[in-house]
Parts: structure tokens; sequence; C-alpha cells
């Protein structure tokens, strides 16, 4: 072999050590296989934010789900369900009837105790909500009383669905107040109101009956004048 066919081999040996390797990452799996490893896999890397946002799904999914579930098991609304579950602090305040107000009230503590108004005499016991289900307990007498119940507002609206067991399909609801104090009446104060609501009818009964008196005896005086 020649001198120049020697520096020309030489030469190009010298290039194809200095030459990188095409796909390094490609020749280390390689030497790895060779040497007998496995080549190492590439690791999935996700930030903060990303993290964040795959917990905060799967919590919402794992909600849904358990709403779903409760929803078809006590073949119940959702969106009432949902919505009695977001209202649950809202409850504890004092509210008082809007159809009558000083006679009926409610108030309801974080305890899980309520206190109910009847007049002017109060009975205590014990609540609980689930979904948009409110059962009343009261230990002394061992009732229990299950409401539908929403809050719009600050007015609680309550429908009797239940009692001791007993179902009813057909109760009007009935609407609470959300108020600071109460303004409960004793029963002579609220008999005293009802005189005085009944006094108050019959004279107006009877301001229209003299109204129509007095107009029957003017037609009747037109007439006769006519007449004439």
């Amino acid at each position: 072999m020649s001198e120049d066919n020697k520096d020309y081999f030489g030469l190009n040996n010298k290039e194809e050590e200095l030459k990188p390797a095409e796909g390094g990452k490609l020749n280390e799996d390689a030497s790895a296989e060779k040497a007998g490893e496995k080549p190492a896999k590439a690791k999935l890397t996700f930030s903060i934010g990303q993290v964040i946002l795959i917990v905060v799904i799967a919590l919402i999914a794992a909600f849904a789900i358990g709403v779903t579930t409760v929803s078809l098991i006590k073949d119940v609304n959702p969106v009432s369900y949902i919505s009695g579950e977001l209202h649950k602090a809202k409850l504890v305040n004092k509210w008082q009837s809007q159809d009558a107000p000083g006679l009926s009230a409610y108030e309801f503590f974080e305890d899980g105790t309520y206190s109910s108004y009847i007049s002017t005499f109060s009975f205590k016991g014990n609540y609980s909500v689930q979904g948009d289900k409110l059962t009343l307990t009261n230990p002394e007498s061992g009732q229990t009383i299950v409401y539908q119940y929403s809050i719009v507002g600050n007015t609680l609206t309550i429908t009797l669905i239940e009692e001791n067991g007993v179902q009813f399909n057909d109760r009007n609801p009935l609407k609470f107040d959300r108020v600071d104090m109460f303004n409960q009446k004793s029963l002579s104060d609220m008999l005293e109101d009802l005189q005085e609501q009944a006094e108050a009818s019959t004279e107006e009964d009877t301001s229209e009956e003299v109204t129509s008196e007095e107009a029957t005896s003017e037609e009747a005086a037109t007439e006769v004048t006519t007449a004439e």
C-alpha cells in the first residue's frame, strides 16, 4: 500500500473518530443494549399548573359521579340536590313566616340543632340536611319531619314531604323571611289582632251596604223626577 493510501485511510479514520455520532441518544441506547442494560425511558414531567388542573378535574369528576349515584339511588333531582348541599351554610339563620309573622318561626344553629317557635312557645330539636331534604327530629316527642327545602335570596321555602314515615305529595310550600330579630306575638296579642281585623272587616261591609243603599235611593229619586 502506498504512503498516499495510508495517509488517506489514516485521515478517514481520524475523521470518523472525531465525527459525532448521529442521534447521540440512539448510540447511547445501542451501547446500553450491547452491555445488557435496558435503555432509559423518557420521563414525563408536569408543571405545577398542570398538576393543579388534573387534581381539580379529578375532584369535579368524583363529585359529579357521587351526586349522580345518590340521585339515581334516591330518585332525586340532581340540580335540587346540589342546590341544597350548597345552601347548607345559609340555613344557619333566623327565619320568620311570611304568612303568619309573629306566629311561626325557625332558627337553625351550626351545631345541628334548631328551635321552632309557635307564638311565644319554643321547641328544640336536631336537624340534618342531605341534598334538598331538611329533616327535623324532636328527641322529646320522637317525631321526625322531612321537608324539601330551597333558599333563594333571603327567602326559605319548605314543603312537607314526610312525617313519621308517612309521605305527602300535595302539601303547599311555606315561605320564611330571613330576619335579624324575631317579632313573636303572644296568643292574647294575636287574638286582639284577629278581633281588630274582624271589626275592620265588619266596618267595611257596613260602609259598602250604606253606599249601596244611598246609590239605590238616588236612582229612585232620579226616576221619580224624570216621571214628573
